[in-house]
């Protein structure tokens, strides 16, 4: 009996993981956000890809909306700029943030696809060095970030991210 049970635990995850890999392929929509939000919540690597798409479907959209509709009309009636992810595509961020270490080499690789997939990358990698509570996770996600922006704009808006980390890291250490 007792083997059972520890085989039960020990992949209760995995089957977990599938259920909601299954909700997300053909759960409504608030399903797909819910088990979005649980394999988050687990740090589970499945559905990265997908998740990702999910939220380039949102980022898309709220484009195709807010280039219909008047700029200007829009910022003097919300005193903003126009978002460009939608409360859909941020959920989808927060699983992808909240998934942590596992997601952070899938979100290096999406930082060299097409422009939107880059934007959604380091908006997750920023989130993940602001909001992690694991400093090895904001610290991965920071030179991650760090070397992307480097080699993209050079060393002079590298700089300033480096010596908070290091002052973080010194005072968790001690």
């Amino acid at each position: 009996m007792g083997g059972i049970l520890a085989l039960w635990f020990a992949g209760r995850d995995r089957i977990l993981e599938n259920w909601y890999m299954y909700r997300f392929d053909r759960g409504e929509e608030e399903e797909k956000i819910l088990a979005a939000e649980k394999l988050g919540a687990m740090g589970s690597s499945y559905g990265l890809a997908w998740l990702l798409t999910e939220e380039r479907k949102d980022y898309t959209a709220v484009l195709e909306r807010t280039s219909a509709m008047n700029t200007f009309a829009w910022r003097l009636r919300s005193g903003g700029p126009i978002p460009a992810v939608g409360e859909r595509g941020k959920r989808f961020e927060t699983a992808l943030v909240r998934i942590g270490k596992p997601a952070i080499p899938f979100l290096v690789v999406a930082l060299q696809g097409d422009a939107v997939a880059q934007y959604l990358s380091e908006n997750a990698l920023v989130r993940m060095c602001q909001e992690s509570e694991s400093i090895e996770v904001r610290e991965q996600a920071g030179r991650a970030l760090g070397d992307y922006i480097y080699t993209r704009d050079g060393p002079e808006l590298i700089d300033p991210i480096w010596p908070p980390l290091e002052r973080e890291r010194s005072r968790t250490t001690r």
